[in-house]
């Protein structure tokens, strides 16, 4: 359908989640810090190791998402792929990152903070690499009335 976006080759997560789980609440959930472990790997072992240290990374993803009916509406798998976004920017996977961010951009704004901020964050990032200054100027003038104030 129309609405499904792909994450990786062949296999499609439906924007419209299915019913939910009974003890699942998908507007709870905190975006943590320490649970976006696939991004902080630093990338620097050379083109083949990254490519398949992402690939291990999409894998632990693709299993994570077939468990979770309700898709990007729960908040453990937003905040994988959020985390699976990043590292693709990072391993320079840009079209794969654009997927994935294009699926949860909505569901972000959705929640707020502080959701939508590091979307919106690393979705600018990302529109940066493939040279797109002109979208990430926009995604940033949307960012600066909801983030909060640098010192």
């Amino acid at each position: 359908p129309a609405e499904d976006v792909g994450i990786g080759r062949g296999h499609l997560v439906p924007s419209q989640p299915g019913p939910l789980h009974d003890d699942v609440d998908v507007d709870d959930g905190e975006l943590r810090k320490e649970d976006l472990v696939w991004s902080e790997h630093e990338f620097n072992d050379g083109d083949r190791e990254n490519r398949r240290v992402l690939r291990k990374f999409t894998k632990e993803f693709k299993k994570m998402a077939e468990d979770i009916p309700e898709g990007v509406r729960n908040p453990k798998l937003l905040t994988a792929a959020l985390d699976l976004a990043l590292a693709c920017v990072k391993c320079y996977e840009l079209d794969k990152a654009d997927a994935i961010y294009r699926r949860v951009l909505g569901e972000c704004r959705r929640r707020g903070m502080p959701w939508d901020v590091k979307c919106l964050q690393d979705l600018a990032t990302l529109r940066c690499k493939q040279h797109r200054q002109a979208d990430a100027a926009e995604l940033l003038e949307e960012l600066a009335p909801k983030a909060p104030p640098h010192p």
